[in-house]
């Protein structure tokens, strides 16, 4: 009762800009349109934390090293951008701090974001100490609502399955079915939505759709996606990857670094509701995990392509059901290979969108280890458009909540997944890749007999062939015998007219001396007189 409506509502994450030298941090906080006074802003460093603090916004940040205890600086600019706090930091060590753009590994969960988090981080083999250090970060608000005690035995979906009962007053409403394709999400067994899945799937692929795509020669999207040059394609292969491993302590080369991402993409990174993730991902979980991602990416890949890189109202449907992550809350285990994964999507693309083309699905898979090659930001700016997609969808956004902002933490996370992770998952999937192509089993693996399709196309195409072939010499014979009778028609007319019209003997014209004779005679009658006889 005694709490203000300022108290009462979630702190917002400012706009900030990060720029370093070798000795300092600068750090650019935007507080537009509220009132900055001693009384109201208030900026906090504890060795490698930063607190900043001016209702209603809010900023937490760990960096990667400790800050000198006085020698913190902060100025208030009301003429730039709106109001602007800007806050300089000396390190403690002379030094250059990599990865320092990579915004998500920086800024620190909200506590009341972390709620079901921490409920599931518990359950999940975690130490007692980290579970303990986890619920005093967050608020104990999840221990008083009775409905989660009923979530216990529920099955759970998402990212590292950290979610469970999102869906129960969705699908009471109807809206559960448009935004995924599972039904009954939080009935369904984990163990039972692979098989479900897969007999959607077979009950939901056209054959003549699939026969018909094969050749896409004359269809203006395809030839446009196949021939298109994506953002990645564009970046220098590794630059980012070779320019921190080459960084010298020089000013210059620091703030280079840091212009990857746009001011777009760092106020996305800086925005993200992070949730709270296990310190060590065991390496049997991480799997799964990177596996998921690849499945992810290929949806983003495909659209992008089909897309011309600009996303249309369709697109957030295109990579929910493209991603079977997305749409059937897939779950890879340690068992599962990248293999499996390009069979799951290659055959989904074959089923729902608007290109079924299996080499086409190929050359997305290509374009999917590129992004993986040019490195870790490369695929944060990836997630970051599939992320931008669905946020503007009235009914996938959910997918963002569920995978992408939990994806787009882990990503950031150097410690969970290091560089040569990624560079190394896209040289195998660009391994398996040309082994796919080259392998003549890759069809019928999808499991939609497709060699068999094919085959009896091939046949009723050269039933037909043989068909027009014997109706071409059929029609040949046809004109032969026609001309032949014509012009046997023609000899016997011609040969008639020649007898009736010309005097064997004079070689005179009969039918023009007859005519001279009746004109002739016609004129005489014209002009004789009657005769009169005198008797």
């Amino acid at each position: 009762p005694g709490n203000t409506d300022t108290e009462n509502k979630m702190p917002i994450t400012p706009h900030f800009h990060l720029t370093q030298t070798v000795s300092h941090v600068n750090l650019d906080i935007r507080v537009p349109h509220i009132r900055v006074s001693k009384d109201t802003i208030e900026v906090l460093v504890d060795e490698n934390t930063v607190h900043f603090s001016n209702p209603p916004y809010l900023l937490l940040l760990d960096f990667p090293g400790p800050f000198e205890a006085e020698g913190e600086s902060a100025k208030y600019d009301p003429t730039r951008e709106g109001g602007m706090v800007s806050v300089e930091l000396r390190k403690q060590q002379p030094e250059y701090w990599k990865d320092l753009d990579l915004i998500g590994q920086l800024v620190k969960p909200k506590k009341n974001a972390t709620i079901l988090r921490a409920q599931i981080i518990s359950q999940e083999n975690s130490s007692d100490k980290q579970v303990e250090e986890i619920n005093r970060e967050v608020s104990d608000t999840f221990l008083s609502t009775g409905s989660d005690i009923f979530n216990i035995n529920k099955p759970r979906y998402g990212f590292l399955n950290l979610f469970v009962g999102v869906f129960s007053d969705l699908v009471r409403d109807g809206l559960a079915a448009e935004m995924i394709q599972l039904p009954h999400p939080d009935e369904t067994k984990a163990s039972n939505r692979r098989e479900m899945r897969l007999k959607a799937e077979e009950e939901s692929f056209d054959a003549n759709r699939y026969l018909g795509d094969m050749d896409l020669d004359d269809d203006y999207i395809y030839q446009t996606a196949i021939k298109m040059k994506p953002h990645w394609k564009l970046e220098t292969v590794n630059a980012l990857t070779v320019a921190i491993a080459s960084l010298s302590t020089g000013e210059k080369s620091a703030s280079n670094i840091q212009e990857y991402f746009s001011a777009e993409e760092k106020d996305e990174l800086a925005s993200i509701p992070y949730p709270i993730l296990p310190r060590d991902i065991e390496q049997v979980r991480r799997k799964p995990l990177l596996l998921g991602l690849l499945d992810i990416l290929f949806a983003y890949a495909y659209d992008h392509l089909l897309t011309d890189g600009d996303p249309t109202i369709e697109s957030s449907w295109t990579i929910c059901t493209l991603s079977c992550t997305l749409s059937w809350f897939e779950e890879f285990s340690a068992l599962d290979g990248i293999v499996d994964v390009i069979r799951f999507s290659i055959r989904r693309s074959l089923v729902y969108p608007y290109i079924r083309n299996y080499e086409f699905a190929l050359h997305c898979w290509d374009q999917v280890a590129e992004i993986f090659q040019k490195g870790r930001r490369c695929v944060i700016r990836c997630l970051l458009h599939t992320r931008r997609i669905l946020d503007k969808s009235e009914v996938h956004y959910m997918a963002n909540r569920l995978y992408l902002d939990p994806y787009l933490c882990l990503i950031q996370k150097v410690e969970l997944v290091e560089d040569t992770t990624l560079l190394e998952l896209g040289k195998e999937l660009a391994m398996i890749q040309n082994q796919l192509k080259l392998s003549s089993s890759g069809k019928q693996d999808l499991l939609l007999g497709l060699i068999e399709l094919e085959k009896l196309l091939h046949e009723d195409r050269e039933t037909a062939a043989e068909e027009h072939k014997k109706d071409k010499v059929l029609n040949e014979e046809a004109g032969e015998n026609l001309r032949n009778s014509c012009n046997e028609k023609l000899d016997e007319n011609s040969l008639s007219e020649l007898n009736c019209n010309v005097d064997p003997i004079g070689g005179i014209n009969k039918k023009d001396s007859s005519n001279t004779t009746e004109e002739d005679s016609s004129s005489s009658k014209r002009t004789a007189k009657p005769l009169i006889v005198e008797l």
